[in-house]
């Protein structure tokens, strides 16, 4: 069975390599949405979504993605991380390999 992934990064990353990569590696086991625009990912969350796992820079996390069925979430940070994550979140480095990246969300 697909699997499906949405990967929500800001418009300047539109097309960077570890967006490439991350769909390249997840290929063909996952369905892969990329957002890039903040107003169309608040937008696609109005209905009800159930996914697999969701992969967001941290300027694009938010509360309003607790409501959902997100098995996992991974949160690319570009510094801190919270003292406290919520359960299914994982806080990771920014800067972490596609490959680190896909084994979290394969896992």
């Amino acid at each position: 069975m697909e699997k499906t992934l949405v990967f929500a990064e800001a418009p300047e990353h539109a097309g960077s390599q570890l967006e490439k990569e991350v769909a390249y590696r997840l290929a063909p086991e996952w369905k892969v949405q990329i957002i890039w625009d903040l107003d169309y990912l608040e937008e696609y969350f109005q209905q009800e979504r159930q996914l697999d796992a969701l992969l967001v820079e941290e300027e694009f996390y938010g509360k309003y993605l607790k409501r959902h069925q997100i098995a996992k979430t991974v949160v690319l940070s570009a510094g801190e991380y919270p003292e406290e994550a919520e359960p299914g979140v994982l806080w990771i480095d920014g800067g972490s390999s596609p490959a680190e990246i896909v084994e979290l969300l394969r896992q």
